[in-house]
């Protein structure tokens, strides 16, 4: 009670004009806001030449439908003729991939007979995205990787018929081969290697040849067998994180390195470091290039070390602030982040990813991950990709379903980029020897804090305007505010808190506390106008099964989100988004001066309240 107390009395002394607060992050959307003579990349082709472009394949039909319904782990494969710019190819076509084999839509590889190629390539691999809704996720990722010039796959979209029927639309991964590494000028008669993704042990710590072998597949050595790999472990398990920066420029092309790290990081990237990539050492000069691989479990998906499998690894279960370090041991990356110069060469090139300062890479990738910008491409794979989600023949997605995803993405997209900024560059600076934790290791990390604060003092807003009300320090949005429509002024000042880990003080009638999430929302405007309107994004916390503020009585699926101003409860036209643990309501009155409570509760109790006899 005293706390509740402390908390009301704070946010009315803050729209009385007398309480100071720390400045939240907002958005930079105007170029004033930009480094002087910089703009935010534009026109940046979102789709390429090629995308969505058919690939038509002949099968016998009986073996067309058993494809896509074999057992998980059949490696069984059929006949198949592929018929593209007007040549038929002959070949042999099996399902890809490892955990995502059990779902409906499959991945498969189209393996061409000797003397047989498409553009180059024998085997053509085909990415169902089956767990990502919307499609849209590795894609982003992937043109991400290719803005920083890294040696990569490339990637395209493609229209999947079988004897003329559209099965969906896949993506398109180059085959690693030695062409790839000549085009980035790497050669063709390098070593090759790959961690063994069942065995999760790639992580480059020493280790002796035997379980070295065991841990890693040999693609190209030389005739070496495993010994390169097992020297490099060595290596870098010898050499002090003081020198780690003169030993990466000896023995790898550190970009590869750096940019790596990067991509994991803006992608929130678990599901790496000790699996999931490529190790290339150049003949040329004997470096190493690391390849990244895979990322369809990114933007926010995120495993759950109390579920079984294969829900440990699927599941709706959302988050947006983890730090560079996630993901499980590797002496390669704890290393390179504790080294200073390293570090440094890393905070560099993600503030100008990020849209805060320009750095080397050039104006066309400058802020390719700022908010605005991704919104834009996202917007624009949605247009592309919205006909095919329903369509697609395993796993059709519905209007609905496929909102929900994408929307999901975008969110992730701003929510990430405020808790970098925050989190790296704000005023409590980053800390590589902190917050480490891998997810798929429990316990999780300690409780968040009860309460989170965050205010701003007086912004001038122009019409249409967005406000991500975010916690210093931490970097967590607490309230998001888009499309504001300030009236007759533009000065406006706001403040938000939020109670968190814990059912509402106070909930709408006949409901109990427990059927709400487990947090509570406290806004504060202050504006010589009567009002303000706005869209309003409110988020809750669903890590994991046991770290989640849903509760044990609460129906997601049903929430709905409740406003007290003072004046009794009201229900808001609002939307909730499970996948990305997001309520929005559009168009919210928000009067000035007045301390505006809001909650998100389920109406209908559930079968185990009703047993309850408390």
């Amino acid at each position: 009670m005293l706390q509740r107390m402390v908390l009301v009395g704070s946010l009315i002394a803050l729209a009385a004009g007398c309480a100071q607060g720390p400045q939240p992050e907002r958005e930079a959307l105007s170029k004033a806001d930009l480094p002087r003579g910089h703009e935010l990349v534009r026109n940046n082709p979102v789709l390429e030449p090629g995308d969505l472009k058919v690939l038509d394949l002949e099968m016998d039909p009986l073996d067309a439908r058993v494809l896509f319904r074999k057992e998980p782990f059949d490696r069984s494969s059929f006949p198949v003729t592929l018929l593209v710019d007007g040549a038929r190819h002959e070949g042999r076509v099996e399902v890809l991939g490892s955990s995502s084999r059990r779902f409906a839509k499959k991945s498969i590889l189209i393996k061409l007979r000797e003397g047989e190629a498409w553009r180059g390539q024998r085997r053509i691999a085909l990415d169902a995205m089956a767990n990502d809704g919307s499609m849209m996720r590795e894609r982003l990722a992937w043109d991400t990787i290719e803005a920083l010039g890294m040696a990569a796959p490339r990637v395209r979209y493609r229209r999947l018929h079988i004897n003329g029927e559209l099965i969906g639309v896949f993506l398109q991964t180059e085959w690693i081969r030695p062409a790839l590494f000549a085009r980035f000028g790497l050669g063709t008669e390098g070593v090759l290697f790959s961690p063994d993704s069942s065995a999760f042990c790639g992580d480059l710590t020493p280790m002796d040849a035997g379980r070295a072998a065991e841990c890693w597949n040999v693609l190209s050595s030389g005739g070496d067998g495993i010994r390169p790999i097992v020297k490099l472990g060595r290596r870098i398990d010898a050499t002090p994180v003081e020198e780690f920066d003169t030993f990466l420029a000896e023995h790898f092309h550190v970009d590869s390195v750096i940019d790596w790290f990067l991509i994991n990081t803006l992608t929130n990237n678990g599901d790496t470091y000790n699996k999931n990539y490529f190790l290339y050492r150049a003949p040329a000069d004997s470096r190493w290039t690391v390849v990244p691989f895979d990322y369809d479990l990114t933007f926010g998906h995120n495993f759950d070390p109390y579920l079984a499998y294969p829900r440990n690894i699927f599941n709706e279960h959302f988050v947006y602030y983890y730090p560079p370090q996630l993901g499980a041991y590797s002496p390669l990356k704890e290393k390179v982040l504790r080294n200073d110069a390293l570090r440094g060469r890393f905070l560099t090139r993600l503030r100008h990813l990020m849209g805060l300062k320009p750095a080397g890479y050039g104006k066309e990738s400058f802020g390719l991950w700022h908010p605005e910008v991704m919104g834009e491409r996202i917007a624009a794979l949605r247009e592309a990709l919205k006909s095919y989600a329903r369509l697609d023949r395993y796993q059709p997605q519905s209007r609905v379903g496929f909102r929900r995803e994408v929307e999901t993405v975008a969110y992730y997209t701003r929510a990430r980029w405020h808790y970098l900024r925050a989190k790296m560059f704000g005023r409590f600076p980053w800390n590589a020897d902190s917050a480490h934790w891998d997810p798929q290791e429990a316990p999780p990390p300690p409780p968040l804090p009860e309460t989170l604060y965050a205010a701003d003092t007086t912004w001038q807003a122009g019409d249409g305007d967005s406000l991500a009300m975010v916690a210093p320090g931490y970097g967590y949005i607490l309230a998001m505010l888009d499309d504001i429509r300030p009236g007759d002024t533009a000065r406006l000042r706001f403040s938000v808190e939020v109670d968190m880990n814990q059912p509402p003080a106070v909930a709408p009638p006949l409901m109990d506390p427990r059927q709400c999430v487990q947090r509570t929302w406290f806004l504060i405007l202050k504006t010589p106008a009567d009002h303000v309107r706005a869209d309003l994004t409110l988020e809750y916390l669903q890590e994991n099964s046991k770290r989640n503020e849903l509760g044990e009585w609460l129906d997601e699926g049903f929430l709905e989100l409740w406003l007290y101003g003072g004046r009794g409860w009201w229900p808001l036209n609002a939307r909730t988004n499970p996948e990305a643990n997001t309520l929005q309501a559009s168009r919210v009155v928000l009067p000035s001066g007045r301390l505006l409570r809001f909650v998100a509760c389920s109406p209908g109790v559930v079968e185990r309240a009703q047993r309850d006899p408390g």
